[in-house]
């Protein structure tokens, strides 16, 4: 569960298009951080209930997590955040992967207590 997105974009890695950024900033002249604007504890506390090892990130990395997060928390929409959704058990490992992975069903059991929160949040923030 990100907290924060960066006005960062790396320029050491290329993009899908085999591109490397010719800017280091998301936005010119924007602030260096904007905040995750949900209920981080409650999404966290939610999510863990059902199974599903959350946990809060300050990194949303460097390339298009971030860059979606830092663009979207720069509009006027009261909830804005990102949950990193993780590759479900069964699918081709990855080598870093170092906890057991989740099936589908528990992923949108999660997801499903999640957006509980949001729509809770949303509520009370009319």
């Amino acid at each position: 569960m990100e907290v924060q997105a960066r006005n960062r974009i790396t320029t050491l890695t290329p993009d899908a298009q085999c591109a490397l950024a010719r800017t280091r900033h998301v936005v010119p002249r924007a602030p260096e951080f904007r905040r995750v604007r949900l209920p981080i504890p409650q999404l966290v506390h939610a999510l863990n209930a059902s199974g599903a090892c959350a946990q809060t990130s300050r990194d949303a990395g460097a390339y298009v997590c971030n860059q979606t997060l830092y663009l979207t928390l720069g509009t006027h929409h009261p909830l804005v955040g990102f949950i990193h959704i993780p590759r479900p058990r069964g699918r081709r490992p990855l080598s870093r992967v170092t906890r057991p992975r989740l099936g589908l069903g528990d992923m949108r059991a999660g997801l499903e207590q999640a957006l509980i929160v949001i729509a809770r949040a949303a509520r009370r923030s009319q």
